[in-house]
């Protein structure tokens, strides 16, 4: 910092900068836009193209600014005056995505044209021909050109090349999956700042990929992304602040950073922050509030926050009951596989309860959470098939999901198949065993269970 400020107190665009960049990236100093802002608008007085091209980006992705794709495209546009390549770029995305003017493709392929024409030298040729074949803009799409491409502009030097290449290699996307090249690739551009860079080294940190494991790493990682508000960093680590994962657990901390990442419209953090709401961790409870927040979630197609919308529909919690509303929100996450989500409409349709009665479809919901490992639905289809209610009645079935949820210490499986063990139902009678699975029912205040043991305890 100290160099590059005595370069821009004596007017250098390229310190000022420099200095700008510095708190653009949260590089050794806190993430300041605002300031960013200012030394940019010091270079670009001057008309110093990184600045003039780095203004477009505050503007293009609401940074320190309002969003505005009118005022970006404007500063692109005097940045690629100069034959700036990376502002060629943008302006190429602008018009490919529609961002402040129409979709234009032919306009797209003519801004991308000049950038592959001017950024020979820094890699942002490469890049940007690599990206006309990922998207297939003007050619046919071609993931191998595209690579061979990727990797030139990494190679020399691009540091959001080096990400995809790092970023491929890591995801198996285009390339066999190579831990060891992948982090060959990212930790120069996470070292210089590059967020999206970082979030990967940290995920490899966390996971033990090409690297040993470790979890403290991963955290410090993805915490310095998150200082620079990337959304998926900021969601990591408000979650391993919640389980104490690479730090001291710290609801409050956890929740703080949930909320930056919520807000931005991360629908896995609106999703986690309304948990934190529903349980009151790292604050009071609000029920109506982790409803706003799961129904954030929910709309961005959440499968777990639809089926925490269609809970807190179904029982009045936070919300108004509404079952017509609870049956179409748990529907949405059960489609998705969602197993708390199957076995509540399961047992919905089951009971007719928001719904016409038919158990049958109840069976069948209940049975795809029961085949996920879902204790509760283990315990349903155990007492469907146990009964012949939604399905053919068969003991030994019923015996063979009470015990699967009785070994995941489901009380009520626990329950039912110790009566299987007493009633010679689907199993041989075993009493000891029945009693074991009765204290282990009792022991979670299983009260019918503790009833039984009273009684054999009086018996004897």
């Amino acid at each position: 910092m100290e160099w590059y400020r005595r370069a821009a107190d004596q007017d250098d665009p390229r310190g000022q900068w420099s200095v700008a960049q510095l708190y653009d990236y949260a590089l050794g100093v806190p993430l300041n836009y605002l300031l960013a802002m200012e030394w940019y608008q010091k270079a670009a007085a001057k008309g110093y193209a990184p600045s003039l091209c780095a203004i477009g980006d505050l503007y293009a992705n609401g940074q320190g600014v309002e969003q505005d794709y009118t005022t970006a495209l404007k500063w692109y546009s005097k940045a690629a005056e100069q034959d700036h390549a990376e502002a060629e770029f943008e302006i190429g995305e602008m018009y490919r995505l529609g961002q402040g003017v129409l979709v234009d493709e032919a306009s797209a392929l003519t801004w991308f044209g000049c950038a592959m024409e001017h950024g020979d030298v820094d890699g942002w040729g490469d890049f940007t021909r690599a990206f006309i074949y990922i998207f297939g803009v003007g050619v046919e799409k071609d993931t191998t050109v595209a690579f061979e491409c990727m990797l030139k502009a990494a190679k020399k030097g691009h540091l959001n090349a080096q990400v995809v290449v790092g970023g491929w290699y890591h995801s198996g996307t285009e390339v066999p999956q190579d831990y060891g090249k992948a982090m060959k690739w990212v930790i120069n551009p996470a070292t210089q700042g590059l967020s999206s860079a970082q979030q990967v080294v940290g995920t490899m940190f966390y996971h033990g990929q090409g690297v040993p494991k470790d979890k403290a790493q991963a955290f410090q990682w993805f915490l310095t992304a998150a200082k620079q508000e990337y959304q998926a960093s900021m969601t990591d680590v408000g979650l391993m602040y919640c389980n104490g994962t690479g730090v001291g657990q710290d609801y409050e901390q956890g929740r703080f950073w949930l909320t930056k990442a919520a807000t931005k419209g991360r629908a896995h953090a609106q999703r986690e922050l309304g948990f934190l709401y529903f349980e009151g961790l790292g604050g009071p409870a609000d029920h109506p509030t982790a409803f706003e927040w799961f129904l954030k979630a929910a709309e961005q197609n959440h499968p777990a926050a639809q089926a925490d919308v269609g809970n807190m529909y179904h029982y009045g919690r936070g919300v108004d009951q509404d079952l017509e509303k609870a049956v179409e929100w748990l529907l949405k996450a059960a489609k998705q596989g969602r197993p708390n989500a199957q076995q509540e409409i399961g047992a919905m349709y089951y009971l007719g309860d928001g719904v016409p009665q038919n158990r049958s479809q109840g069976f069948q919901w209940c049975l795809q959470a029961a085949e996920q490992g879902y204790p509760l639905a283990q315990s349903d289809v155990g007492a469907m098939y146990s009964l012949g209610n939604g399905t053919f009645q068969n003991c030994i079935k019923a015996v063979e999901w009470f015990r699967k949820a009785a070994e995941q210490g489901h009380a009520q499986a626990q329950f039912e198949l110790g009566n299987a063990y007493i009633s010679f139902k689907g199993v041989a009678r075993d009493y000891g065993r029945a009693v074991e699975l009765f204290k282990l029912a009792a022991a979670q205040g299983h009260e019918q269970a503790q009833a039984v043991l009273d009684y054999l305890a009086s018996d004897d």
